[in-house]
């Protein structure tokens, strides 16, 4: 198909949003000269949304310079999606700390920690549910929680010249 002298030409436009929002605490109760607890949460509420449109383009030459049109007959939508995730993430850690040097140890901080992290959902952009509409429960992907474990030491030592963190 062409219009005048050129060729149609089909574009594809997509676009998306996203909007996240968190609150978070974090105490620390030092329950001994030499020990303390921390705990630790956030919530997190992610929205996000997105749409794809499809439709024949035209270039025109006029007094603002050459650009495509897409023609709004030709305008197809394709892909939409519009949802929102919330997670509440808890972290707790317990830490030794040396009260005074111990020989050629200036300061020590053993730790043992566990923390849950979230990282939202999304969606497909790229399928064509409204073409083929047996592709929609592959349109959204669920979100993602992981649990961190950590045992770690820190110190420094030589009047503080050489410092030393393993996890």
């Amino acid at each position: 198909t062409t219009t005048g002298s050129w060729p149609l030409r089909t574009s594809t436009h997509e676009s998306g949003s996203s909007v996240t929002r968190g609150l978070f605490t974090h105490i620390k109760w030092q329950f001994l000269p030499w020990f303390r607890l921390e705990t630790g949460a956030r919530y997190t509420k992610d929205q996000k949304d997105f749409f794809n449109i499809e439709g024949a383009i035209t270039p025109t030459n006029d007094f603002r310079g050459f650009e495509w049109i897409l023609s709004d007959d030709t305008v197809e939508l394709f892909g939409t999606g519009s949802t929102e995730w919330t997670k509440t993430t808890p972290t707790v850690s317990l830490n030794f700390m040396t009260p005074e040097p111990i020989g050629f140890i200036d300061d020590g901080l053993m730790y043992l920690l566990w923390s849950r992290g979230f990282q939202s959902g999304g969606f497909n952009s790229e399928l064509e549910v409204s073409r083929i509409p047996q592709l929609a429960p592959l349109l959204e992907f669920k979100p993602e929680t992981l649990d961190n474990y950590e045992i770690g030491f820190k110190t420094t030592f030589l009047d503080r010249r050489l410092r030393v963190n393993l996890a």
